[in-house]
């Protein structure tokens, strides 16, 4: 998934009003909330999955670049790296790692408000619970 498609999901998720004034009302509060758990569950297991790949992809795109300089006549290591080509594999490595890192930094945000949005939701779930704890006279 792309991040837009992500942010989409997580503004569904926070989206949404607790009032709890009976029991019937903690109930179904409770289960918005393990809907929207499992939910974030789910979609940090996505995230985690499309980090993955974009690293894999960048992992390709430099062996790539790399196998292009040293296969011009080279086999040497001082050669690659003093060698003539040496400039520009520096450059069209250092362009990759920031692009890498562009699109990494996204995915690592969602990444991140899913995992408080989880917390949060784990804090709201306690709080729900003690209502709850409260209104039957803490069986």
């Amino acid at each position: 998934m792309k991040p837009n498609d992500y942010e989409k999901e997580l503004d569904k998720i926070t989206d949404f009003d607790i009032e709890v004034v009976s029991i019937a009302d903690c109930r179904r509060a409770m289960s918005q909330l393990n809907e929207r758990q499992e939910i974030l569950n789910k979609l940090i297991f996505s995230v985690k999955k499309d980090i993955k790949s974009v690293e894999s992809r960048y992992l390709k795109k430099r062996a790539v670049i790399r196998e292009k300089y040293n296969s011009r006549g080279s086999s040497g290591i001082i050669d690659s790296l003093k060698g003539p080509f040496a400039q520009t594999r520096v450059k069209e490595m250092k362009k990759l790692e920031k692009e890498r890192i562009k699109s990494l930094e996204s995915y690592y945000e969602i990444k991140y408000v899913s995992e408080d949005l989880l917390v949060q939701i784990e804090d709201v779930q306690d709080q729900v619970k003690s209502m709850m704890r409260e209104m039957l006279g803490n069986f």
